[in-house]
């Protein structure tokens, strides 16, 4: 599966990645796959990014809702938010971010 061949996914947006952010995405109940487990220890660019999640998303049969890259050497961890439309793709940012919120306050 490719973005592109998905009628229903037509934004995305990017935000920070820490273990709060992952355990947000869970409590929402919303899919999500990571593309590495561990940031990588050589350096990277934002090219080997792109081409690990187009990678990925060729080896599924759906586009989940977040994609995770843990980043490495050169890169910052990032979560890929993937939706409808962009009120879409915000709906899930905002709800990703009350649902960290709450977290932080355990």
């Amino acid at each position: 599966m490719c973005i592109r061949d998905s009628p229903y996914v037509r934004a995305a947006i990017n935000i920070k990645y820490d273990d709060k952010v992952r355990r947000a995405i869970e409590m929402l109940g919303l899919k999500y796959v990571i593309v590495q487990e561990k940031p990588r220890s050589y350096h990277i660019t934002e090219d080997d990014v792109v081409n690990d999640i187009k990678a990925l998303l060729k080896r599924l049969k759906y586009v989940p809702d977040v994609v995770i890259d843990c980043g490495g050497l050169g890169v910052e961890p990032i979560a890929y938010i993937f939706g409808i439309d962009a009120i879409d793709v915000a709906q899930k940012a905002i709800s990703i971010a009350s649902a960290y919120t709450t977290l932080n306050k355990y």
